[in-house]
């Protein structure tokens, strides 16, 4: 029986003009039974306003995982090291054309002088502030996260730049121009089992739904896992089971008609 279902949210439940399922909502609150969990790179404040009417019947995993909401209640925060959030600010100020935001509980913070150039990046944050000095900020807010934003640039192109950061935290492609520097301890995945822990929800009654390889880990502890059409090869590799592209409603697809795979074998 599947009792929690997670998808990721651009490449995956959204289509390419940022959209979400017509019928997604109304089918989430149809399903009560299922836990709905919202999983992405976005911000919280972000993904509330845009499943507000669902709020309640969701579990928010922002952040890739750093910050999870259920109910208004932050039942999980991986906190970044002050000095660790000052390296990385460094290395992300000597690779050209890399804009970094520091991501906090609170809010973003993002250099005000930039704005201009981040504008495009800036949209998928809705709770933001433009300071004058990053660093400020540190001790101002629960860091949770470093989003760079690399406009008109292939990340998986610059994340080759980002290989010598420090021990306790990685950088991982979370989008065409994004790449998010956070702890270690930091994936989907692990944000996933603590949620099926909370809830005793077992990844035998999960189903999951992602593109790239930040749902790499969640998608491994999903019995029922989809890749999407559009997909990248590692993803596609791991998933048990595939389906259409965002644009083509390849979640829906698979919610819609959910009940034929409850009790079913896995297969390709």
């Amino acid at each position: 029986m599947i009792r929690l279902i997670t998808t990721d949210m651009d490449g995956t439940l959204l289509n390419s003009r940022k959209e979400v399922p017509a019928d997604f909502i109304p089918w989430v609150g149809d399903h009560p039974e299922i836990l709905t969990v919202l999983a992405s790179g976005r911000q919280y404040y972000t993904l509330l306003d845009d499943f507000l009417e669902i709020k309640d019947h969701c579990v928010f995993m922002a952040e890739n995982g750093a910050f999870i909401v259920y109910r208004d209640e932050q039942i999980h925060v991986d906190e970044m090291a002050d000095d660790t959030v000052v390296r990385c600010l460094k290395k992300a100020y000597s690779v050209d054309e890399v804009y970094p935001i520091l991501c906090g509980t609170k809010s973003v913070y993002y250099p005000a002088d930039l704005e201009g150039i981040m504008q495009p990046g800036l949209v998928f944050f809705h709770s933001r502030k433009p300071v004058t000095e990053l660093e400020d900020y540190i001790v101002q807010d629960t860091i949770i996260k470093i989003a760079m934003f690399v406009p008109g640039r292939n990340a998986d192109e610059v994340l080759s730049h980002f290989t010598d950061l420090p021990d306790d935290v990685y950088a991982v492609v979370t989008g065409p121009e994004w790449i998010d520097i956070m702890n270690r301890s930091v994936n989907k995945g692990n944000a996933l089992k603590l949620i099926q822990k909370r809830f005793g929800i077992s990844a035998e009654e999960c189903m999951g739904f992602g593109d790239l390889m930040n749902d790499y880990e969640m998608l491994k502890n999903c019995r029922y896992s989809f890749a999407m059409e559009n997909a990248c090869e590692g993803i596609r590799k791991i998933a048990r089971f595939h389906t259409a592209s965002n644009d083509e409603d390849g979640v829906m697809r698979v919610l819609r008609d959910i009940e034929r795979y409850n009790g079913r074998k896995e297969r390709k």
